[in-house]
């Protein structure tokens, strides 16, 4: 922070609102000002107060109580509160020095007369304090954290004794966002969100439930916060939170000099808007609106227009450094922002006006609303594309052989990043180019892309990164003709580099047919495959594996003879590449074929380096041309050439394997060529971890087509949102060269959606009969033009005929969700029992108004997602409710708008003052279970209707022999002690008779003859994922549980009839509902959930309104159509039904 100016913003409303504060940091002074006039622009103020020779400060903060008090933090961790009062000579007012010193990086006031001070951390004091500028003390009230970096502190006006806090985190625990409640005696936060993004913390003073943030550093992203949903957890034993945003902005500022955020401010006057200043000064704003899912889901966000404020600048220029929204009543025009430059010159700028809307169709057109017409642009149509058609991107010629100043220092992987977000060009693009952009994956489609590389090769030509993906895939498919990489009963079909040097089958297991080989017999079969298809012995470093270097290097496109590298080299001159082809010749080890290029080059004039083919002509340089070199490099732009020139310098090729402007796939061939082996496996190690984690396409050089390029393309998926050529990619192998085959069949669903959505119906056939000719290939072992994997069987997918409507793409025959069964909640293997399913609430549910009036529910887990819709069905049923969750793990809010919102649910439904309770209970605790039935007997006369245990937890999916047991055993605590201490404490309060209940004639069953005791339990329990065995067995154990109280209860009931009334216990599957538990599962999962957790609520809410004995023991799933269900309660009797049992 340089400097920082803010406006007067009283919470009293009592200031004067043309009054500023300048913070200036590099001159150690504060400012008070107020603006005279403001004319074109051009502000002329006047300063009131200043306070200059402060010590150096680092944060600072104006008090909105009192505008003549401001608090600073130094450098050396001490607080100061400052007097601007014009009218006093008093400078400082209190001072409140560090126990330890060390940087203060945020300073805050609070509403009242809290100061909270957050430092860097140090062992043995606490990094957040809290003081009281009323009691002239040096001593913090409060300390509320230990040795941890504090990066920010902002308080809450609305809720004045919650704070929130980013911290740097400790050296066991990572970068988080905290809330901390003052009104609690512990010091613990109590709520927390872990990420990156704990900087440039600022509320939105138009709606406080909103905040944003930063991350560290260079980034360009930021997210917004929702603090109601912090304190929503389905998780009763976890101590933080994992929640997500509600919306992330990934590149604030599109620019191809990757620009990082600087200051960050909401405008106060309209909920939503804020604006954004980057390091090099330029100012954008943001329009963030909410979009309503639901009358009983939580709204979600986006982002409706956003706009430049100021044109780009650079650092010559006498650039923004801060700036301000102008509050409401000022001199300043309505939405201006007061900003100071680097010379101290004040400004006003307008923020532009709204931008037209614009709704864009299924098949890629846009409709364009603004005040005075409205029309609609399309892009170019696919269906009259011709083979000399190009779905181009970003312009036209290669932008790889087209590489300006301005992006030469980029890796290769951001310049295809700028070349996918169209930052390439100087100029804007048009809305026309724009659409375009968007269809492209449409355009690819109708002109033939699918699992024919060459075809693909033509079709993605205008974008070479993607060109070289597919070249890699066919050079991987001719080495697999004819089982060309099969062996020993070891499969090498589209291995990379990484898995071919490494020899590890690891996560392979499918490509074997015997135990896995010994590195002398991996050693042997790679010699016998490298000599079946008649390469050369390898001709470079000194290594141990020289076969594996040869067959490696033939993956990356290595040419073994005079004559194929001689075509190849013109291949690349054509493209007018020509630095890149005298490397590719050099590197080769034939200098004659790149003098040749050169000579050529130098006659057409193609380049007019002519001073280099002197150096390349000579085995050694003399001292003159290493400077006349050194001096090149320093001005080229190409990385080839730059590459050339290095290595002719430092005489070794290991300087040009780590430029990152080169493309990987040449950086690993260089490296197999020239590195010695220890060098060589640390290299494809780092570069392997680095691309998957990028969702880089040249990592599948490294990974090939195996489990390692699934989790790439994911990556890649989520960066680029093409599914398309992560589906098509990994068809070759999938589904049976994979092991877990589950994130490429979710892409291909997704795929064959869009492919019918753009009416590419022949399109989509061709591409699904492309693929079952190939795994038919692999079932019966032919050895097919293509590549053969050798396995045993395969299945056909069903078939995908299925009628349309032409308009919203749904199907006609049967609803959509019936179409995705499989899809969203009940995968392949599990049985969907009704013909009819359902992911949101239907008509047969319909609650009757009070139908449940004087009923008692306890719903434990009930601030999670689907627990609190829970509550709201039964209230909206009439009935009174108590609701059970940990208190220490969410924000005590939580539980009042929880309470709040059952209240006015029930009001709706003609319930006047209903019976409210919310308990604070931890499920592992039998003490606190105890406690909590304590306290509902007291409340609800001793007795209860229904209870439902919606609690649970979820840790990320690990293996058993990669688990922690502590963690593995507390999902078991939490899933099933849990279920059993609720079951144990409250079924005797369901078991006691009603003598005394108003019962409608008619009306009978749970009413005044039985009580319901549910436990939530998961379609998980039938299934097998990897590395979810805690929460698979807990939950397929709370089934059993419950299976064995309904035979011990009906035991009995029988026994005494007499006294006690019929209790029905049974478990339920509540949906693929998006929640906090469901986002810890694998992201490749996180698409299937997009069910309505309101489904369960009014699911539960039917099932208990009358009585249904039939249910007891049984599972029931949410989504099965409970009319139908109905129909089979006979069958499900008589048979047993839904129950475990063991198939024989």
């Amino acid at each position: 922070m340089e400097a920082a100016v803010r406006w007067s913003a009283p919470i009293s409303g009592q200031g004067n609102p043309n009054r500023f504060l300048v913070a200036d940091v590099a001159r150690n002074s504060i400012q008070l000002g107020e603006i005279d006039t403001v004319k074109a622009g051009r502000v002329s103020t006047r300063i009131l107060c200043e306070r200059d020779g402060l010590p150096n400060f680092t944060a600072f903060d104006w008090s909105r109580k009192d505008e003549s008090l401001v608090a600073i933090g130094t450098s050396f961790g001490h607080g100061q509160v400052l007097s601007v009062n014009p009218d006093s000579s008093v400078n400082e007012v209190l001072a409140l020095p560090a126990k330890l010193q060390r940087k203060c990086n945020s300073i805050a006031f609070g509403k009242g007369s809290q100061l909270a001070i957050g430092l860097d951390k140090i062992r043995g004091d606490s990094s957040l304090n809290i003081y009281d500028i009323t009691v002239q003390s040096a001593d913090p009230l409060r300390r509320l954290t230990g040795a941890e970096v504090i990066t920010n502190v902002k308080f809450f006006t609305d809720q004045p004794q919650t704070l929130v806090v980013g911290s740097g985190g400790t050296v066991r625990s990572g970068h988080s966002l905290k809330l901390f409640d003052l009104r609690e005696r512990v010091s613990a936060a109590t709520a927390t969100v872990h990420t990156r993004h704990v900087h440039l913390v600022s509320l939105d003073t138009a709606d406080e439930n909103y905040w944003a943030s930063a991350g560290p550093g260079l980034e360009n992203t930021l997210s917004i916060w929702d603090r109601r949903r912090l304190s929503t957890t389905e998780t009763s034993a976890s101590d933080s939170l994992t929640n997500s945003p509600v919306l992330q902005i990934p590149s604030v500022f599109p620019s191809a000099t990757q620009p990082h955020i600087w200051s960050l401010r909401f405008t106060g006057y309209k909920a939503g808007a804020f604006a954004s200043l980057s390091d090099s000064g330029h100012i954008r704003f943001f329009d963030v609106s909410r979009v309503a899912r639901g009358k009983h889901e939580e709204d979600g966000l986006f982002v409706r227009s956003s706009h430049e404020v100021t044109e780009r600048q650079t650092d010559k220029v006498d650039k923004i450094i801060c700036f301000d929204h102008a509050p409401a009543g000022t001199l300043l025009n309505s939405n201006s922002i007061l900003t100071i430059s680097e010379r101290r010159q004040i400004r006003a700028l307008n923020t532009p006006s709204q931008a037209p809307s614009a709704l864009l169709s299924h098949v890629g057109s846009a409709l364009i609303a603004s005040k005075s017409a409205v029309f609609t642009l399309s892009p170019t149509s696919p269906k009259k594309s011709h083979p000399g058609a190009r779905s181009t991107l970003v312009g036209d010629g290669n932008p790889r052989s087209h590489i300006t100043a301005e992006i030469a220092h980029l890796s290769s992987r951001e310049r295809h990043r700028n070349f996918l977000n169209g930052t390439c060009n100087s100029s804007r693009n048009s809305l026309a180019l724009v659409l375009r952009h968007m269809s492209v994956q449409r355009q690819r489609c109708f002109e033939g892309y699918g699992l024919d590389p060459e075809t693909n090769i033509g079709v993605v030509r205008d974008d070479p990164w993607l060109v070289e993906l597919w070249e890699v895939v066919r050079r991987l498919q001719r080495m697999a003709v004819n089982q060309g990489m099969v062996q020993n009963g070891a499969n090498l079909s589209f291995f990379g580099v990484c898995d071919l040097w490494f020899g590890s089958f690891q996560g392979k297991e499918q490509r074997l047919k015997r135990p896995p080989p010994s590195q002398e017999e991996y050693a042997k079969l790679v010699k016998q495959i490298l000599a079946r298809h008649s390469y050369s012995t390898f001709d470079g470093v000194e290594t141990d594996f020289p076969a594996r270097r040869q067959l490696a290097l033939a993956i990356c496109g290595w040419k073994f003879d005079e004559r194929r590298l001689r075509a190849k080299c013109s291949d690349i001159l054509s493209r007018k590449e020509y630095y890149k082809a005298i490397v590719v010749a050099v590197a080769h080890g034939r200098r004659d074929i790149a003098m040749d290029l050169l000579k050529s080059l130098t006659r057409t004039k193609s380049i007019e380096n002519s001073a280099l083919a002197a150096v390349v002509a000579c085995s050694n340089i003399t001292a003159t041309e290493r400077a006349l070199c050194e001096w090149m490099v320093e001005e080229a732009e190409d990385p080839y050439l730059k590459a050339l020139l290095i290595y002719f310098i430092s005489g070794s090729w290991e300087s040009v394997v780590h430029m990152v402007e080169l493309p990987l796939q040449y950086r690993v061939a260089i490296a197999l060529k020239f590195t010695n082996d220890e060098n060589l496996g640390r290299f494809l190690t780092n570069a392997v971890e680095d691309a998957v984690e990028a969702g880089d396409t040249e990592g599948v050089i490294l990974t090939g087509l195996t489990e390692a390029a699934l989790e790439l393309f994911q990556n890649y998926i989520l960066k680029t949102k093409d599914v398309q050529t992560a589906y098509l990619a990994m068809a070759f192998v999938a589904p049976h060269g994979l092991q877990d085959q589950s994130p490429w069949e979710l892409w291909r669903a997704t795929y064959f959606e869009q492919m019918q959505a753009w009416s590419a119906f022949i399109q989509r056939a061709q591409v699904s009969a492309a693929h079952n000719k190939l795994v038919r290939a692999q079932a019966i072992g032919h050895k097919p033009a293509k590549h053969s994997l050798d396995r045993a069987s395969a299945e056909q997918g069903p078939h995908s005929l299925a009628m349309m409507c032409l308009q919203c793409r749904k199907p006609i025959a049967l609803p959509m969700s019936t179409s995705h069964q499989s899809l969203i909640s009940y995968p392949r293997g599990t049985k969907v029992y009704t013909p009819t399913y359902h992911d949101k609430p239907y008509s047969f549910l319909e609650s009757l108004p009070g139908s449940m009036k004087g009923k008692r529910v306890l719903v434990v887990g009930a601030t999670g997602q689907i627990g609190s819709e829970i509550c709201l069905s039964f209230a909206r049923a009439g009935a009174s409710i108590a609701f059970a969750a940990p208190r220490a793990a969410t924000a005590a809010r939580s539980f009042d708008l929880l309470a709040e919102d059952i209240k006015s649910a029930s009001s709706k439904c003609g319930v006047e003052d209903p019976e409210v309770l919310g308990l604070d209970l931890d499920v592992r605790s039998q003490e606190s279970v105890d406690r909590c039935r304590r306290r509902v007997a007291e409340v609800f006369e001793g007795r209860l209707d229904v209870v439902i245990a919606a609690h649970g937890t979820l840790d990320p999916f690990t293996r058993i022999l990669d688990s922690e047991p502590d963690t593995w055993w507390n999902t078991w605590e939490v899933n099933l002690k849990g279920v059993y201490l609720v079951a144990r404490a409250f079924v005797p309060l369901l078991q006691r008779a009603h003598r005394h209940s108003s019962v409608d004639d008619g009306q009978r069953g749970a009413i005044d003859g039985c009580g319901y005791f549910v436990a939530l339990s998961s379609v998980v329990q039938h299934l097998l994922y990897d590395g979810s065995s805690a929460y698979n067995a807990s939950k397929t154990a709370v089934h059993r549980v419950v299976e064995c109280l309904a035979a011990e209860l009906a035991t009995q009931q029988q026994e005494q009839q007499h006294t006690i009334r019929e209790v029905i216990p049974f478990v339920i599957h509540p949906g693929a509902v998006k929640s906090q538990l469901s986002m810890t599962m694998p992201k490749h999962m996180h698409p299937l959930f997009v069910e309505s957790p309101t489904l369960a609520g009014e699911t539960l809410a039917w099932l208990c309104r009358e009585r249904r004995s039939w249910l007891a023991g049984r599972y029931i799933g949410c989504n099965w159509d409970m009319a139908e269900l109905l129909e089979r309660s006979d069958e499900i009797e008589r048979h047993d039904l839904l129950k475990m049992r063991m198939a024989t």
